[in-house]
């Protein structure tokens, strides 16, 4: 099987999709500090928003 980890702004957008699931979810930190401890090493699926549609190189966050 596999876990749900996932990644949300402070919009929280993507945390009240994930919750709608129903499932047990792992968040990834926020804080770019917390995040750079933050080690996932199970099987899982990776759940993020959408950010500058691809416009330049900072559209997906440090901490993913």
């Amino acid at each position: 099987m596999f876990d749900l980890v996932y990644f949300s702004s402070v919009s929280e957008n993507t945390k009240r999709f994930v919750d709608k699931l129903g499932s047990k979810a792992i968040r990834i930190p926020l804080k770019s500090e917390e995040a750079a401890e933050f080690v996932y090493e199970r099987d899982n699926v990776l759940v993020v928003p959408t950010y500058g549609g691809g416009n330049d190189g900072s559209t997906v966050p440090k901490q993913v």
